[in-house]
């Protein structure tokens, strides 16, 4: 009977300081939980925040970017300002745009300098300057850098729309055998990097040396196999294939002045075209048209003789006989040729696809493809001569005849083949904040005329096309 109680007493004596130690171990755990709980969540928030402020920054620097190219857009959509868009920094270079969050926001617009391989343009690359791989034919394809006949038949096998090969082409048949079989385009490319899915085309062929598109010779393009990507280490950027191709290229049938070109193989309002190209000029077209005649180029009104013959006849000592009567066309000059090349057309299309080429933009390598290596002559001569001619004489391609690089004849075959004037543009542009050093790089083909972003994206991660410091000195400045 005294057993149990003593049991019971000891029991309750220990049971008060067992609870509270209990107690306080788990006040302690609790107390650690929290702060632990309270740190992560501090430590989270802060990630947040700086996330936050990282993407907010990263997406105005794409903003920046892209307000680069709506300016740009609304610059070419006015008449050609003094300095003109080849390479004009009051323009292009470090414009600002905004102040947001004690950051300073600029973007810059950038391009290949044909005249200073070594330094940076800044403007924009009109896409008539390249060659359209949709409809270049074989000849011009095969006179292409570095293109062999078997990489022509796989180019033209992949854009056709039949399933016969050519001769060393390859149809679906070949890529259906791949380790990844994939569908070929059997139509028009959509962009100029879908040559890497044509058998037989690489990196190296499609983009040359330059590595991250800007342009310019850096070291690591310029070392050999040190460094990506693989080079000649020559000290000349090869740019590749991408520099004189494109798959967006039309144009409008309209004069310098944006109004509609008359048609000469149509019925002719007599008076406006004796408005646009004069009297003489306009009773000519008026009697080859009366003749049948069909013009293929406003060019053949350079230096032409037309004899019409008359539907009715006349009796003469040898009897019956049709008339004829031959005219020779009064456009002899270099300034009456640029009115007719101007103000005339041989079609009533309002758009049509643009296979000619910018004689006043386009590389020597692109206009040697289209004119032919037995006009490597000319090539240079027109290299030469263009970077000092003033921007009327560049409106149209008789300023080849008029500084007598080329003789009538001769004009009348190339003429079909140049054009002075591109209605896209491609445009590579940096946007970025000065202070945070937050940057993003966007490239695009903008049609200003009908305002449209007819292609684009992002080039940031091939890095800074050329060293932020200096772009941020510059924007300090």
């Amino acid at each position: 009977m005294t057993y149990e109680p003593t049991i019971r007493s000891r029991r309750s004596r220990r049971s008060p300081a067992r609870a509270a130690g209990m107690v306080l171990y788990a006040i302690l755990m609790i107390t650690a939980i929290a702060t632990m709980i309270a740190a992560s969540m501090m430590f989270r928030m802060r990630a947040e925040v700086a996330a936050s402020s990282s993407y907010v920054r990263g997406d105005q620097a794409w903003s920046a970017a892209f307000s680069g190219i709506r300016q740009v857009m609304a610059i070419l959509a006015q008449p050609p300002t003094e300095g003109g868009n080849y390479d004009n920094p009051d323009l292009y270079a470090d414009q600002f745009v905004c102040e947001d969050a004690g950051d300073q926001w600029y973007f810059t617009v950038y391009a290949y300098n044909e005249q200073d391989p070594e330094t940076v343009r800044y403007g924009v690359t009109d896409t008539a300057a390249q060659i359209n791989l949709n409809t270049a034919p074989r000849t011009v394809l095969e006179a292409l850098p570095n293109m062999t006949p078997e990489l022509v038949d796989c180019l033209l096998d992949f854009r056709d729309s039949n399933d016969e090969p050519e001769e060393n082409g390859a149809e679906q048949e070949y890529y259906n055998q791949l380790s990844h079989p994939y569908a070929i385009r059997n139509g028009s490319l959509s962009t100029v990097e879908e040559l890497l899915l044509v058998k037989g085309f690489d990196g190296t062929l499609v983009y040359g040396e330059d590595a991250n598109f800007n342009g310019l010779l850096d070291p690591n393009e310029d070392d050999g196999e040190d460094h990506h990507p693989d080079d000649d280490g020559d000290g000349i950027l090869n740019r590749g294939l991408r520099s004189m191709l494109t798959t967006i290229s039309y144009g409008a049938n309209i004069d310098n002045e944006n109004k509609p070109r008359i048609n000469i193989n149509a019925k002719i309002d007599s008076r406006a075209l004796r408005q646009a190209v004069g009297r003489s000029t306009a009773e000519f077209i008026e009697f080859c048209q009366a003749g049948g005649k069909k013009f293929t180029h406003p060019s053949e009104l350079l230096n032409m003789s037309y004899t019409a013959r008359s539907s009715g006849s006349r009796r003469g000592r040898g009897g019956s006989r049709s008339r004829s009567e031959t005219r020779r066309s009064p456009v002899s000059s270099s300034g009456e040729l640029a009115t007719v090349l101007d103000k005339l057309s041989v079609s009533s299309s309002r758009v049509f696809l643009n296979s000619a080429i910018n004689v006043n933009t386009a590389s020597p390598e692109a206009l040697l493809a289209v004119l032919g290596s037995d006009n490597s002559d000319l090539v240079d001569r027109i290299v030469s001569i263009r970077a000092d001619l003033t921007p009327e004489e560049k409106a149209t391609t008789a300023w080849l005849y008029a500084n007598d690089l080329v003789g009538s004849e001769k004009f009348k075959t190339i003429a079909p083949k140049l054009t002075t004037r591109g209605f896209q543009f491609r445009v590579q542009v940096i946007g970025f904040g000065v202070n945070s050093g937050r940057y993003c790089v966007l490239e695009a083909i903008v049609d200003p005329i009908g305002k449209r972003v007819l292609y684009l994206r992002d080039l940031t991660n091939l890095g800074m096309p050329f060293p932020l410091e200096i772009v941020q000195e510059q924007a300090g400045d």
